[in-house]
């Protein structure tokens, strides 16, 4: 996601925050709860889009990634053997061939190598009779082709990606103009209140402007309840640290000093979170203690409501 529609997308999230949070402000409204589901509704669309874009890229990344990984293994292997062949039998013009270091094909560019693949398995083929005693058999040659044709594959797939994000970009820029179409009939109804309560005609419109150099670092924003009444809870308790998926221990730093109360309303917010997944605890006195894992995509004001529940 672009970072100008990072800040759209973060800018409409902080206004729904602030709505959320003051919602006994448009109560004079009629129109307000009508208005409000398709605000909720149109920012939900976006939070979609603009996660559906951030995983398809993540996904097709780490396949390629995983692709290229197996492929440089592979032929690291098959360049020892067929490198010791040709010191054995002196053969210089295979070592010159061959001419590849381990760490040169880990640094190597996708396309650089499929180049440095295809002449191994190539070079490997020509003097299979030679190299059998290395290791070096028909069916290990498949496995590096099959390898090497699923690496052209995610390459192929992460281009396609890249393609696909224009679409979104498209996508979300009309979603944009959908939610600030219904903003605009609620920066009405907060105009009348200009006079009559300054501090939360600032407070909105301070939540309305557009930060377009805003840091990619993002904010999470959420809500401790009960479960069976929906009656927020003040002041609950949080800690929050990195999570380790291969694991599935919490490690790193503990980042609960970045937890901060934004009011009577049970709401919370968190700042300056890198990309990541993160365990979240939480507990509050009389409830069962809960634990929430939460990702955060990058760009995104990330939303999150934790439900406790009594103890008996």
């Amino acid at each position: 996601m672009k970072k100008t529609q990072s800040a759209h997308l973060t800018m409409h999230l902080k206004n729904q925050v602030v709505q959320n949070e003051n919602a006994g402000k448009f109560e004079l409204f009629t129109a307000y709860p009508a208005l409000k589901s398709a605000i909720d509704k149109s920012i939900g669309e976006e939070q979609a889009l603009a996660n559906s874009q951030e995983t398809r890229m993540r996904n097709s990344t780490s396949a390629k990634n995983f692709a290229k990984n197996a492929a440089c293994e592979y032929v690291i292997d098959l360049y020892k053997k067929v490198t010791a062949f040709a010191i054995v039998s002196g053969n210089r013009t295979l070592l010159d061939r061959v001419k590849f270091t381990p760490s040169k094909v880990k640094k190597s560019s996708d396309n650089k190598l499929v180049l440095i693949m295809e002449t191994v398995l190539s070079t490997a083929g020509d003097n299979l009779e030679n190299v059998l005693e290395y290791g070096v058999t028909e069916d290990f040659l498949s496995e590096g082709t099959n390898l090497l044709e699923n690496l052209k594959a995610e390459m192929q797939n992460l281009l396609l990606s890249n393609s696909e994000q224009k679409q979104f970009t498209v996508q979300l820029e009309q979603q944009f103009k959908t939610t600030d179409a219904s903003l605009v009939t609620l920066d009405a109804m907060v105009e009348t209140m200009r006079k009559s309560d300054p501090a939360f005609h600032r407070l909105y419109w301070n939540a309305r402007k557009i930060n377009k150099t805003a840091t990619t670092k993002l904010s999470v924003w959420g809500k401790v309840f009960d479960a069976a009444t929906n009656a927020y809870l003040t002041k609950a308790k949080i800690s929050v640290r990195n999570y380790n998926n291969s694991k599935a221990l919490t490690t790193g730093p503990e980042l609960t000093k970045n937890v901060k109360f934004t009011g009577t309303g049970g709401g919370f917010q968190l700042k300056s979170l890198a990309t990541g997944t993160y365990l979240f605890n939480v507990s509050y006195a009389g409830y069962a203690d809960q634990q929430v894992t939460v990702h955060i995509n990058e760009g995104v004001l990330t939303r999150v409501e934790i439900a406790l529940t009594k103890i008996d």
